[in-house]
């Protein structure tokens, strides 16, 4: 949410010229805290794994901050560590945190004049194996660790195609 305000301060002072504005966000990414009103929107809810996915402990710990030894005195491991199943809730609550803070970035867009003359262009640095092929974390050459969003809105673009052709950095 602070990087949200944080962006939205900068457009305030630059919208009334040319301009380009990297935002990036942390989440969704370990250690997974999503804000208490997001988390409770996951509460209870059945979670779908990937076909994929075997039954891991998906608890990893930071180095900077350091986690506390033994890992059962973390908070975060209180929280989902052994429990795939919780991890996954609170991941798919940053994705809802981060998909509602990206909305206040194009609203502040909409509400300073911009939108329509201003690309947006989504995408990740990685994806997270949440348990596929008994792993997690990133790092691995499979599908669920490399395969990462792409979502572009230009002014003038097409809109809602798929294109399905590999892209990688370079081709920014």
């Amino acid at each position: 949410d602070v990087t949200t305000d944080l962006a939205v301060e900068r457009l305030e002072r630059i919208a009334d010229r040319p301009f380009a504005l990297f935002v990036s966000y942390q989440n969704p990414h370990y250690p997974l805290q999503p804000s208490p009103e997001y988390e409770a929107m996951y509460d209870g809810v059945a979670i779908a794994r990937r076909p994929n996915a075997v039954d891991i402990d998906p608890y990893t710990p930071t180095f900077s901050p350091p986690s506390p030894k033994p890992k059962e005195d973390d908070p975060v491991y209180r929280k989902y560590g052994g429990d795939l199943d919780a991890y996954l809730r609170c991941y798919y609550a940053m994705v809802s945190q981060l998909d509602a803070n990206v909305g206040r970035l194009l609203d502040a867009l909409e509400r300073l004049g911009v939108a329509d003359t201003t690309a947006v262009i989504f995408t990740s640095d990685h994806g997270d194996m949440q348990g596929s092929h008994g792993l997690k974390n990133k790092g691995v050459h499979w599908e669920e660790s490399t395969r990462i969003p792409l979502i572009i809105r230009a002014p003038g673009g097409r809109r809602g195609a798929r294109v399905t052709t590999p892209v990688s950095g370079i081709d920014f």
